[in-house]
């Protein structure tokens, strides 16, 4: 992606996050491709945030257009209201089986994408998937009970989630928050981070519904972003979240250190700085050019958001396997070692073969 692409989706980014603190030129405006934007907005995770910004600059200028197309801009538009309408059924849904928890003295917490979008300043525009669910004391099979005596219907289950729809949202259920397998450290995160949830209040009205605590985001969020990006790599919208986090916590992130995190965080942290307008202190975004701009590079050319993509499964497993194999700097990053990932990797797929074929393309 040239310069100048990087250059625009981060001033657009800024401008749905911050407001409009710099005016766009019209050297860069006269450069912009609208339709390549919005690709790599879409592909980022970040399309109805970038299109807050743009709506900023267009009051800005006094022109609703800016020379985007109108078929692009009613384009955009719809996908924007469907972005808006799927958090919104999330919500529902989750407020449905909050109040059934209720009568049963069932206790739920919502985590990751429903959760985290309350720390932006338009919640709706926060790209989710499904819905995170984790039922407090062990009680996931409970959970999963309430779900399917709703109308709800498991879809897919391992070890770690069950796959529920309920009516048109999918719902993830897990008895487990990170996969642990051979890997002490992942074992020992996932022991921390049921511990951090020990101590978590109700959120709202209803007395059965809790959101996660700083303790729990500023662990969770970062070893989630690491394991995606060894994997597959990441997206804007990871680096959006992890400093939302980072400014909740206060900027302490002294537990990282001891997973290893703590280069990775960096990394993320000085992108969201420099790049993305985030006011953080410059000590937490200390890393090297090289590895920044390496991270960086990987972050916007990456390969994510290809799920919607129709291809066959063997086109599948030859991505996923090239993927796993090119991807052997980003462990030592993360903390990681690379031949644990593989030994991992072996066992999660022998115990659930089909996965190989699941998940992002």
């Amino acid at each position: 992606m040239s310069q100048d692409v990087n250059k625009i989706l981060f001033y657009f980014v800024k401008a749905g996050l911050f407001g409009n603190k710099e005016p766009l030129t019209d050297d860069l405006l006269m450069r912009i491709n609208w339709q390549h934007l919005y690709d790599v907005a879409k592909a980022q995770g970040v399309l109805a945030i970038v299109f807050d910004g743009i709506k900023r600059v267009m009051v800005e200028r006094g022109d609703n257009s800016l020379g985007m197309p109108r078929s692009l801009k009613m384009r955009w538009l719809s996908v924007v209201d469907s972005i808006e309408k799927k958090n919104t059924s999330q919500r529902m849904a989750v407020e449905y089986i909050a109040t059934a928890c209720e009568k049963c003295d069932l206790h739920v917490m919502t985590f990751k994408g429903l959760s985290l979008a309350r720390f932006y300043p338009e919640p709706l525009h926060r790209e989710c998937g499904d819905i995170d669910l984790y039922a407090l004391g062990g009680r996931h099979k409970d959970l999963n009970r309430l779900i399917t005596d709703l109308g709800g219907t498991i879809i897919h289950s391992s070890a770690k989630h069950s796959e529920i729809k309920l009516r048109s949202v999918m719902i993830e259920s897990h008895n487990y928050f990170v996969y642990r397998y051979l890997s002490k450290r992942a074992k020992t995160v996932n022991s921390r981070l049921v511990d951090c949830i020990s101590s978590i209040e109700p959120y709202g009205e209803h007395n059965s519904l809790y959101y996660p605590n700083s303790e729990f985001d500023t662990l969770f969020v970062i070893y989630h972003a690491a394991n995606h990006f060894k994997f597959e790599g990441i997206s804007l919208r990871h680096i959006i979240d992890w400093c939302y986090i980072v400014q909740r916590a206060g900027c302490d992130l002294s537990q990282l250190t001891e997973y290893g995190l703590e280069r990775f965080s960096a990394v993320l942290c000085r992108i969201g700085k420099h790049s993305l307008g985030f006011d953080l202190p410059e000590h937490l975004c200390r890393c090297d050019d090289k590895t920044y701009n390496r991270v960086l590079s990987d972050i916007i050319g990456s390969n994510v958001g290809k799920d919607d993509e129709k291809v066959s499964s063997f086109t599948v497993l030859r991505r996923k396997t090239v993927r796993f194999f090119s991807r052997h700097w980003a462990y030592s990053l993360v903390g990681d070692s690379f031949f644990g990932g593989v030994m991992n990797s072996v066992i999660a797929h022998i115990a659930e073969p089909m996965a190989i074929f699941r998940g992002n393309k």
